[in-house]
């Protein structure tokens, strides 16, 4: 077996409404990701309070997602969670008001499986980036701020 078939595939939340896009989401996904799929906030809150650590990105529909997003930056453990916006409208006010809880990108039906997985794949990649330069600006042993970290 070879070593990139051992590695384990990145867990994927995904919380789309609509079946279809849903189903349609998890084809395209399902191939390079695990998908985790929920469909009530609660459920969504309640899996990345307790495996947030497991997911690698979430995948929300633009119609639950503000509520789920405000709930989530709340939690510093879910702060560089990346979180992509499924949506099939034309909403600014509103995609506004994501972007500025944080939200990464938006995929727009049709879905397009390259685009789709492109930007799963550059969400988590900047996430892990953002991550790295964390741990590097922090003392492992104090978790203070390095002096280069703090000078800057």
């Amino acid at each position: 077996m070879s070593s990139s078939s051992q590695q384990k595939k990145s867990q994927i939340l995904l919380a789309v409404c609509d079946n279809q896009q849903q189903s349609e989401l998890q084809t395209i996904i399902s191939q390079n990701y695990t998908t985790i799929c929920f469909s009530s906030e609660t459920q969504i809150i309640d899996a990345l309070k307790f495996h947030g650590n497991d997911i690698s990105a979430a995948i929300i529909d633009i119609n639950i997602a503000l509520p789920i997003l405000k709930e989530i930056r709340k939690n510093s453990s879910l702060a560089g969670l990346p979180i992509l916006i499924s949506t099939d409208q034309e909403n600014s006010d509103k995609e506004d008001e994501l972007l500025n809880l944080d939200a990464i990108d938006f995929l727009k039906t049709p879905f397009n499986k390259r685009r789709v997985l492109n930007r799963i794949k550059m969400a988590i990649k900047f996430s892990e980036v953002q991550k790295a330069i964390q741990d590097l600006e922090h003392d492992e042993l104090t978790g203070l701020l390095t002096r280069k970290a703090f000078i800057r």
